[in-house]
């Protein structure tokens, strides 16, 4: 647990240092996707698959709350780890870096997904 702890706290500080910091969702994203993802969104290949560019980042929101709240795959669900707030905050921020282009979300769309998962 301590191990983790260090890993996203270093990670939470390489955001800082790339200027990413002041952008919401920069954090959550860092101490909840990174680790797979990467910072950098290019995932590890064939272990965790990028979200560079990857249709199912910019497109149909619920597809993406729902990856995010349920998972899939080998993405675990992270419904109990998240707040509907981080949710919102962690799309914004993976739509509008990389070169993805995605519209936000809003709280109340995360939360009827939530509800209609009974999550």
């Amino acid at each position: 647990m301590m191990l983790l702890r260090t890993i996203c706290s270093i990670s939470v500080l390489m955001v800082a240092s790339l200027g990413h910091a002041a952008e919401p969702g920069a954090a959550k994203y860092s101490l909840s996707c990174a680790a797979c993802h990467q910072l950098n969104g290019k995932g590890i290949p064939r272990a965790f698959p990028s979200i560079v560019g990857a249709p199912s980042i910019s497109g149909d929101s619920k597809n993406l709350i729902n990856l995010i709240l349920r998972g899939r795959g080998g993405m675990p669900p992270l419904a109990a780890e998240l707040t509907d707030a981080d949710i919102v905050a962690i799309i914004g921020y993976i739509r509008g870096s990389w070169g993805n282009n995605g519209d936000p979300v809003a709280v109340e769309e995360v939360a009827a997904e939530r509800l209609a998962a009974k999550l």
